[in-house]
């Protein structure tokens, strides 16, 4: 009962222990990964999970090349032109796109950008300085040459005046030119009204939210990598929202939000459920890049539209004029149409309103649907036609017949020429509205994250299309909070904690290890099958801290037993087989065993009676030496008694010692004890003043503090009475009936066999049973 007691109480303390380093090591994990942090082994883990594809109504404007050298200047994004922005816009509205963020600053329509002349006025003054500086350099050669000095400063003062003028020129031109590119921008922002653009100052209509409550630049991790973006970001009392977010939410139709603990909650018109967009710790939004990437246009293909249909329009002016639409009617004609379009247009940004842009939507099809009538009907052939029946008339002269030729020609290579124009326009035409067509654009700098670029970080731009992919494709990471990956790491310490509590170091540390990377694919898993985002190297750390605790704790547990039994039986037993008890932790102090064993008394014949200090003397050196030699020859010693030195042959230490051995002899034990004893008994370092009794039977073995190891049982009774009788029968080895017989009938026994004589009997007192002994003759070493 007792040993059972102690074995719960050491399995509870190794649990307890392994929790403790399981919770310290969660705990630290935690704090160490909290927000989450996301790193190289989030990114590992990325790359095994299937992307998510992207929503084919985004698209990604770009306004630099791949590299986004041409986007960049002094590491800020480098200011659109506001006529750019303006056709752009135009392009958009045409093809009916969404909405529009423009994720870069436009000249003089956002913060750090020009409202007027000053800024241009500065770039100007830089490079005209140059421009002095070189023109004094120059002169300077020449007043130094053969240029009279009188007239260098004439010619330098009149230089410097003429480059004055042209800059006062070059700049009152440009600025008229961006007043007229701010004034057509801004007429275009105001009837799109779903351009957001990105730090505006740019005022729309009183009922919208200020642009200022936006932000567009995002923050990467703590690495360089961008990996997350927070919808909303919070400072004291404000709110300001990503502007991706903001747009998405009005396309959308949100007429609801708020945020859990968890993350945001959209109710939108357009969704049957609510929208529901999980958030880290910090608010932010971790996005996962889709695998066949957004669409991306370039800004020059916009811009490209927008030139070839004024290049066509030119062209059709000079057919015009040419005559060439003389054969249809005059409200076909493709310029009128043009221009009503136009006309229409730009009532339509003047004014706004939903009809007035039907009308310059219908106006402008009708225009297209004239141009493919026009190349594809008989216009073209009826005026070659025309030609050709001329010059076939005989009462021309040859001259007129080469001038009605050189028209002809003229013609064929105008509507070769316009036609091909028109081709470029429609296929160009075709591409932009499979593309543009309802979707959600982000007019930006493409960086390599676009095409693929191995470890590149997406620019603003895409990570507003990244996060507007998220919330509408529903291809979200989900983290845990601190609570949740705390729960999951103790969790899986407690499991660990469960499976190690037994056995020793090798036992704890070996299934840690195994249970260690188990907890780590399971979590892993969880990402890349789930995108459920608990770091695995939380649970990780805590089970294999929880291993190691209850290794450590087993380590000290096992110190503590050998200590124990190292106090308890290192008197009374041999090295080796001490060695053996404590490897195999058998038999423990608190266990009471029984065994057949050879119990063996001896005593000293020799003590002094001169004086008591001299008989000490004498016992103390006899008693080392008799325990040292019995030890040696592998008995065990159970306690001294005056002359009397008790030891047992075949007892439960002695045994360990056996089972360690390679078995040699009997098979036995108490016939291998009984040859031990022999071999003892034949020894030379045996005192002749020393008297032995042996008997063998069925005895109990224990451990107690105040008594040590000690035997008991009939045949410790026996030897003990047998050693005190050899004085009288003048013997040194008396033994009993049973160990007579046992050596009588032993089939192994090397040497030659002892001899026995037959003493007397010894009379049990309480059954009155008699049991003989006798002498045992054996030959001695020399």
């Amino acid at each position: 009962m007792k040993d059972t007691t102690m074995t719960r109480k050491f399995t509870i303390i190794r649990i307890a222990a392994a929790l403790f380093g399981g919770g310290a090591a969660a705990i630290l994990g935690v704090l160490l990964c909290r927000g989450p942090r996301l790193g190289v082994l989030y990114d590992r883990l990325m790359e095994r999970r299937s992307p998510p594809d992207a929503v084919p109504s985004l698209v990604l404007i770009n306004t630099g090349d791949s590299s986004g050298e041409k986007s960049y200047q002094n590491g800020e994004l480098l200011p659109l032109d506001p006529q750019e922005l303006a056709s752009a816009l135009h392009v958009l509205m045409e093809m009916k796109a969404a909405s529009l963020i423009v994720q870069a600053p436009v000249l003089g329509m956002s913060p750090g950008s020009p409202e007027d002349a000053e800024e241009t006025l500065r770039r100007f003054e830089e490079e005209f300085s140059l421009i002095d500086e070189n023109v004094r350099t120059l002169f300077h050669a020449i007043r130094t040459g053969s240029v009279r000095p009188g007239d260098t400063e004439r010619y330098v003062g009149e230089l410097l005046g003429l480059i004055d003028r042209g800059k006062e020129r070059l700049v009152s031109d440009i600025n008229r030119k961006d007043r007229l590119g701010l004034e057509i921008a801004g007429q275009a922002v105001r009837v799109f009204d779903r351009v957001w653009l990105a730090g505006a100052v740019y005022q729309r209509q009183a009922e919208q939210r200020q642009d200022s409550g936006w932000y567009s630049r995002t923050q990467p991790d703590r690495d360089g990598r961008l990996r997350r973006v927070a919808p909303v970001l919070y400072s004291g009392g404000e709110e300001r929202e990503h502007i991706a977010y903001a747009a998405l939410k009005k396309l959308l139709k949100v007429h609801t939000a708020w945020r859990n603990e968890l993350g945001l909650v959209l109710q939108s018109a357009e969704s049957a459920g609510d929208i529901f967009v999980p958030l880290d710790s910090q608010g932010a939004l971790i996005f996962e890049a889709p695998g066949n990437g957004f669409v991306v246009l370039e800004l020059a293909a916009l811009l490209e539209y927008v030139e070839l249909d004024r290049e066509l329009y030119r062209r059709l002016q000079e057919m015009l004029k040419a005559g060439y639409f003389d054969s249809l009617e005059p409200e076909t004609y493709p310029v009128f149409l043009y221009e009503f379009a136009q006309a229409a247009r730009e009532e339509f940004f003047a004014q706004g309103g939903a009809d007035r842009e039907e009308a310059w939507l219908g106006l402008r099809t009708k225009y297209l649907e004239s141009l493919a009538e026009l190349f594809s009907g008989p216009v073209e052939s009826s005026l070659v036609s025309g030609y050709e029946e001329l010059i076939g008339q005989k009462e021309i002269a040859e001259q007129g017949r080469e001038s009605l030729r050189a028209l002809r020609d003229q013609l064929i290579a105008s509507f070769a020429e316009t036609r091909l124009v028109y081709e470029r326009l429609s296929a160009l035409r075709e591409t932009l509205l499979d593309r543009l067509f309802d979707s959600f654009c982000v007019l930006g700098p493409a960086g390599p994250f676009s095409s693929g670029g191995p470890g590149a970080n997406p620019t603003d731009s895409e990570a507003a299309l990244l996060l507007a992919n998220s919330i509408l494709s529903g291809a979200l990471v989900s983290p845990a909070e601190d609570i949740e990956l705390f729960f999951w790491a103790l969790s899986s310490a407690l499991i660990a904690a469960f499976f190690v509590r037994k056995g020793g170091i090798v036992r704890a540390l070996v299934p840690g290890i195994f249970l260690a990377v188990l907890a780590f694919s399971a979590f892993s898993s969880a990402l890349i099958f789930g995108a459920r985002w608990i770091d695995p190297l939380v649970p990780c750390a805590a089970v294999f801290s929880a291993s190691l605790f209850s290794a450590l704790t087993a380590l000290v547990i096992q110190n503590h037993k050998r200590r124990v039994i190292r106090r308890a039986y290192a008197p009374y037993a041999s090295k080796p087989a001490l060695r053996q008890v404590l490897k195999t932790g058998r038999p423990r102090p608190e266990e009471v065993q029984s065994a057949r064993a050879l119990v063996m008394a001896v005593r000293y014949a020799g003590v002094p009676e001169a004086s008591p200090a001299a008989a000490a003397e004498s016992l103390r050196v006899y008693r080392e030496e008799a325990g040292a030699l019995l030890k040696k020859a592998g008995a065990v010693l159970s306690g001294c008694d005056g002359d009397l030195v008790l030891a047992v042959f075949a007892s439960p230490l002695s045994l360990g010692k056996e089972k360690g051995r390679r078995k040699k002899g009997p098979a036995d034990p108490l016939d291998r004890a009984l040859l031990l004893a022999l071999d003892f008994l034949r020894g030379p370092g045996i005192n002749r003043a020393w008297r032995f009794g042996l008997d063998t039977g069925e005895c109990a073995f224990g451990y107690a503090e105040i008594a040590g190891y000690s035997v008991l049982g009939p045949p410790v009774v026996s030897a003990r009475l047998l050693s005190s009788l050899t004085r009288r029968y003048n013997a040194r080895f008396l033994v009993s009936c049973r160990v007579k017989s046992r050596l009588e009938n032993m089939a192994f026994m090397p040497g030659p066999p002892p001899e026995f004589k037959k003493l007397d009997v010894m009379v049990e007192r309480e059954s009155g049973k008699e049991e003989e002994f006798f002498a045992l003759n054996i030959t001695l070493a020399p």
